[in-house]
């Protein structure tokens, strides 16, 4: 069983399709709110070059965290409006240039994401278990679009946002998947 949150699914669902590939047999892979590169409405994928910006605005509306209309233009000013609460509710340690890094590690994910092979690869025989985060835009696909790659799927619609999900993760996969939790297995 291989889980992932965000794009730790992602990652896991490649590693699923790797193993396979290779005769091993991955009976489930458990997704946490996991992003794909053809998954989001109309309007929510940022243009080319302006995946930093958008990383960023969406980590504040996840937040809650209101923008200043002149953090659309100026990084900076987003940054240092978003520091504070990412440091309360993410990471405590984080500075300026911590949370650029993550941000642009996002982004660029993101990007590489989109030309990865494994983001199609059907896992016929890998049942999946997602779950999508309650509070999300209505046009969201990022479910089915991984449901059409799997054996049997269940989707499960967990409280909250994004951020909430990844923050609850080790209690949601514990409920449904009690067996992983048994076998204390790795989480990707």
């Amino acid at each position: 069983v291989l889980v992932g949150a965000s794009f730790g699914g992602v990652v896991a669902h490649a590693l699923a399709a790797g193993l396979t590939a290779r005769g091993v047999e991955v009976p489930r892979v458990v997704m946490l709110d996991a992003y794909h590169p053809h998954g989001y409405a109309d309007g929510e994928r940022p243009p080319p070059g302006r995946e930093l910006p958008y990383v960023a605005a969406l980590l504040a509306a996840s937040l809650r965290v209101s923008l200043p209309p002149e953090a659309a233009a100026d990084l900076n000013v987003a940054l240092l409006h978003l520091l504070r609460p990412y440091r309360r509710l993410v990471a405590p340690d984080a500075n300026v240039a911590t949370l650029r890094e993550d941000l642009a590690r996002a982004a660029r994910w993101m990007r590489e994401a989109e030309a990865h092979p494994a983001c199609a690869t059907a896992l016929p025989a890998t049942d999946l278990t997602y779950f999508q985060a309650a509070t999300r835009d209505a046009e969201n696909r990022n479910a089915a679009r991984w449901s059409a790659l799997h054996r049997r799927v269940e989707v499960i619609a967990a409280p909250g946002d994004h951020f909430a999900v990844i923050r609850d993760a080790a209690a949601l996969v514990e409920a449904v998947v009690p067996e992983l939790c048994a076998l204390d297995r790795g989480v990707a």
